[in-house]
C-alpha cells in the first residue's frame, strides 16, 4: 500500500537544494550524489545504469499486461483494499491518495483527495499503470518493491524529474513463506 501526496511549495525533504544538484549531477553521468540518502541512491544507480530509465519521462507507461497470482492473494488485496478505505478520510484531510499495487508495481486501486486524484491521473498515478522502478524509476511504489522493505521517496529523490512535486511512502506486502511481493 502507498500513500502519495502532491507538496506544495516549501514542503519538502530536509535539504531539497542538495538532492537536486545531486540529480542533476547525476543524470548528467556523474556518480557524485552527495545529500542524498543511501537507499535513494543505490536506486537512481539502477534507475541509470540497469533500467535505463528516462528521467525526463513525465508519465508512467500502462501496465504491459496483468500478472497471473494466486487465489489467496485475492484475500490479501481484499484486506488492503479494507485499510486504504479505513484511512482513506484522514489521507483525504491532508490533499493525500492511497493507492494499492500489485507485485509488479501495477496500480489496481486508488482513493483519496479528489484534486490530487485528478492530478495524479495527469502523470499517470492512476489503474493499469505501471510504477515499477524499472518503468518510471525511483518512487513510492515501485523503489520498495525492488528494496524489500518500506520506504519514503520525497518530491527531488524521484528519479523522474515531472514527479518531483510529489512525497510517497510505501509498505511492500511479502508472501510470509517464499519471501516474494504480493
Amino acid at each position: 500500500m502507498t500513500y502519495v501526496r502532491r507538496c506544495a511549495r516549501g514542503s519538502h525533504s530536509s535539504n531539497p537544494g542538495a538532492v537536486h544538484e545531486a540529480w542533476e549531477r547525476f543524470v548528467e553521468g556523474e556518480d557524485d550524489v552527495r545529500g542524498v540518502r543511501p537507499e535513494v541512491a543505490i536506486s537512481w544507480h539502477r534507475c541509470r545504469d540497469q533500467y535505463r530509465v528516462d528521467p525526463f519521462l513525465s508519465v508512467a507507461p500502462v501496465a504491459v499486461a496483468e500478472v497471473a497470482h494466486p487465489l489467496e492473494h485475492d484475500a490479501v488485496f481484499a484486506e488492503l483494499g479494507f485499510r486504504a478505505a479505513a484511512i482513506v478520510h484522514e489521507v483525504t484531510n491532508c490533499g493525500g491518495i492511497v493507492i494499492i499495487a500489485d507485485a509488479t508495481g501495477r496500480v489496481l486501486a486508488e482513493w483519496g483527495d479528489k484534486a490530487t486524484l485528478s492530478a495524479a491521473a495527469g502523470i499517470g498515478l492512476a489503474s493499469s499503470f505501471s510504477w515499477s522502478e524499472s518503468a518510471v524509476g525511483t518512487n513510492g511504489m515501485g523503489t520498495p518493491l525492488a528494496a524489500s522493505s518500506p520506504m519514503r521517496i520525497r518530491r527531488e529523490e524521484h528519479w523522474c524529474r515531472a514527479f518531483h512535486n510529489w512525497s510517497c511512502a510505501g509498505v511492500p506486502v511479502r508472501d510470509v513463506v517464499n519471501k516474494e511481493p504480493i
